[in-house]
């Protein structure tokens, strides 16, 4: 059954309780002498409503993000909206789109592909994060996180019953040290209870992958500022079982590479769709496609997780025996090679296996003559 509390799903008590809201919200914004630009949120304007049945499809669902954060609550949810409009203007929101940063912040993250629901997804490399070039500039690496999850919801298009309203958060803690800066702590826990406070419901889910012990104990004192929705969103991923985790919800051609993504298609025709074969323990799956002699072609490949043993070549209709060069074990693999056959030939080997089966995608493309 779907869940309850949105646009196209609300119960006779939710009705009411957005009628309400719609009612309280023009009270308290009519209260702030706000200009109507510091009146919008997310471009949407929550000024001048009346009836909740006179609302675009684009105000009611910000509206209801905000009931739902407080379980349609109207005096609550009208709490937080307004703080939100205050909080805004007093961040000068309306500045930070378009705000530069330097490199060693704008490195730490990016915005990437979107998961199956059509969220976007952002990263954050806090592996290769400078402790002390955040940890004294507080508010630059703030408005720079804050920017970053900005940019993200700016592609979400609330006036289409069809997109997405959430971000997916890929947070990458490989590399981070036992020891963190106080002051970092203290700036991290801000940018969570900003989260929490100002961005209800725009959470579809958040990865936390490299976690050391000592964020698993950051993450269990700061799971308490947060509420039991939002930590029900929350996926603890060991370092073995990152790729998988994230393929259970977004595709591998919207993955970035380095967490065994495929690269974006530039000038290429496809050979095969991306396929994903599974390879039982102490077996191999030998993949035969037709192509063009003298074609380039670009191949990809990766695992959900552990290696599996690769070796590709080529081979003519007839023959028995293909060109293969040597196998490598690999978790993933891509390269650019000129067809020598009309068949190439790619093989899994998991027979090295005893136990463990093995899932793998892979597709083939070649260049355009």
């Amino acid at each position: 059954m779907a869940e309850t509390g949105y646009h196209d799903n609300l119960t006779e008590e939710q009705k009411t309780g957005l009628e309400s809201f719609c009612t309280a919200v023009a009270e308290e914004v009519g209260k702030l002498g706000f200009e109507e630009q510091d009146l919008k949120l997310w471009g949407v304007p929550v000024y001048g409503l009346t009836t909740a049945d006179k609302l675009d499809l684009a105000q009611s669902r910000i509206l209801l993000k905000f009931l739902r954060a407080r379980e349609f609550k109207v005096v609550e949810a009208t709490d937080m909206l307004v703080k939100t409009l205050k909080w805004r203007k007093e961040f000068n929101m309306s500045s930070l789109l378009t705000e530069e940063f330097p490199q060693a912040l704008t490195d730490l993250g990016t915005i990437h592909g979107r998961d199956k629901k059509g969220a976007p997804v952002t990263y954050n490399f806090y592996g290769t994060i400078s402790q002390d070039d955040v940890a004294n500039h507080p508010e630059r690496f703030l408005r720079w996180r804050i920017q970053l999850h900005e940019r993200a919801i700016a592609l979400l298009d609330f006036s289409s019953p069809t997109s997405a309203e959430t971000v997916t958060q890929i947070h990458d803690y490989t590399g981070v040290g036992m020891s963190i800066d106080k002051r970092l702590k203290a700036t991290s826990k801000q940018i969570i209870n900003i989260f929490q406070e100002h961005y209800p419901e725009f959470l579809e889910k958040k990865f936390f992958l490299g976690v050391p012990l000592v964020m698993e104990f950051m993450f269990n004192v700061f799971g308490g500022l947060v509420s039991k929705r939002t930590r029900s969103k929350f996926v603890m991923v060991g370092k073995t079982k990152s790729r998988a985790a994230l393929l259970e919800c977004i595709d591998i051609d919207q993955i970035l590479e380095q967490y065994g993504g495929f690269a974006p298609v530039k000038d290429t025709l496809e050979v095969t769709p991306i396929t994903t074969v599974a390879i039982p323990a102490r077996k191999s799956e030998t993949i035969r496609i037709s192509v063009t002699p003298s074609a380039t072609l670009q191949y990809e490949f990766t695992t959900y997780a552990q290696d599996i043993g690769f070796s590709y070549g080529f081979e003519n209709p007839g023959e028995e025996k293909d060109t293969a060069g040597p196998e490598e074990r690999l978790e993933t693999g891509k390269g650019t090679i000129e067809a020598t056959g009309e068949v190439f030939v790619l093989r899994f080997n998991n027979e090295y296996s005893y136990v463990t089966a093995k899932q793998v995608v892979y597709r083939v493309r070649a260049q355009k003559i």
